[in-house]
């Protein structure tokens, strides 16, 4: 009732994009150490820790861009699914391989859904899984009717993790007003 008397504050879409890629960095720099430590129960030994958490936050932001197409209008989400990756394209500490990873993890998460075979949420924690361990994804294999796969239970808890941080653009556009200048 309040929210009738009160104008959301304007907030840019460069800005709110900005925000993003600060806040995942942030909130995984925070709990990294746990993060990782949740993957010890599946005997996931991360060899190269900064290689490791980088990999995250780039699942999490292509997770994450996800949802601006459910929340904003098409244009608009285009326009900041633009913004993103221009961003993230001029951050010399991210660049081009940042960019060509999460559009990777982009494509598969779209072409499950397209497909309808398996639960898109658990595509992109299958692609990290395989940043992380490649050829020895093995390890991390399980048999079910006869077909191997990678071990459920890790995907689903890796999914978890990363949902975890979920509904930063509905908490955008919930309390901003975003505009695109």
């Amino acid at each position: 009732m309040l929210k009738l008397f009160f104008k959301k504050q304007k907030i840019t879409e460069e800005k709110a994009v900005q925000f993003f890629i600060a806040m995942m960095f942030e909130n995984v720099d925070k709990s990294w150490e746990e993060i990782r430590d949740t993957l010890k129960i599946h005997d996931l030994k991360l060899k190269e820790d900064d290689v490791a958490k980088y990999d995250f936050v780039l699942a999490l932001i292509s997770l994450q861009m996800q949802a601006i197409e459910n929340v904003f209008s098409k244009n608009q989400a285009e326009r900041i699914a633009k913004l993103l990756m221009n961003q993230i394209l001029s951050m010399p500490s991210l660049g081009s391989h940042a960019v060509e990873v999460i559009r990777r993890y982009d494509v598969a998460f779209k072409r499950s859904v397209e497909e309808n075979k398996e639960n898109p949420l658990l595509v992109i924690p299958a692609l990290l899984l395989y940043r992380w361990v490649g050829e020895d994804i093995e390890k991390f294999s399980t048999k079910v009717a006869g077909q191997k796969i990678i071990n459920p239970l890790l995907i689903a808890h890796l999914a978890g993790v990363l949902t975890h941080y979920k509904g930063y653009w509905m908490k955008v556009k919930n309390n901003y007003e975003v505009v695109a200048e």
